[in-house]
């Protein structure tokens, strides 16, 4: 890939239809406005992950689109709580308070599956062997074939595959909740802390701007 040049036009926002009386959309700065930007990007993957979960049982489904849509579920789940220079992680810890030991089993199970099966290949649940296949003596050569056996185990399949996904579920449902919480919360509070200021001083405030990425940030780690 090379570098994309000219840099593309900047991209703006318009404003909701549901907001006929709204006149610019400006940039909230701050602590509480990078808190519940981080915020909304974990409810972005939680989202993500629930739909992939619900289109699994969708009919016409095949086996390996269920598998895919699985993994695709435990990664944006996980990638919520996994170290970021970008954005703040979310703490086990804190999500799970006051809530039963087997809710936080099945969240430390499931982030085992991500870390150990999915994302790196070091459990049991993927296995592999050489084998020869020996004739019955009769030939010239003794040996009709080597291969090389990829065995894997799949938790969407036998008789744990629904507790697996119900449990799964959950664990989805228990950070979604969490999050939501925080993030109406915290969005009252910046709304509150706006509306002490003169509106002269709200549309000071610059707007909201972006672009479309460069090919050439692929691994540079987005401004905060």
């Amino acid at each position: 890939m090379t570098d994309d040049t000219p840099p593309p036009e900047p991209l703006t926002f318009q404003i909701p239809g549901d907001f006929p009386n709204g006149v610019k959309v400006v940039r909230v700065l701050g602590e509480d406005a990078r808190k519940l930007a981080d915020l909304g990007l974990h409810r972005s993957d939680l989202r993500f992950a629930r739909e992939s979960l619900d289109a699994i049982n969708h009919p016409n489904i095949t086996p390996h689109i269920q598998e895919s849509l699985w993994r695709s579920a435990i990664v944006h789940l996980y990638k919520c709580f996994q170290f970021s220079e970008s954005r703040a992680s979310l703490r086990a810890d804190e999500v799970y308070a006051g809530a039963p030991a087997q809710a936080r089993l099945n969240f430390d199970y499931f982030r085992h599956v991500r870390n150990k099966q999915m994302v790196h290949d070091q459990n049991s649940s993927t296995q592999s062997a050489v084998v020869a296949i020996l004739n019955d003596g009769t030939k010239p050569h003794k040996v009709e074939a080597v291969r090389s056996l990829a065995i894997s185990f799949q938790m969407l399949g036998g008789p744990q595959g629904q507790p697996n996904f119900e449990s799964f579920y959950q664990v989805v449902q228990r950070v979604n909740d969490w999050v939501g919480k925080e993030f109406d919360k915290l969005e009252k509070q910046i709304y509150a802390d706006l509306e002490k200021l003169t509106y002269q001083e709200l549309s000071a405030m610059p707007s909201l701007t972006s672009r479309v990425p460069l090919t050439s940030e692929v691994a540079q780690r987005r401004p905060g």
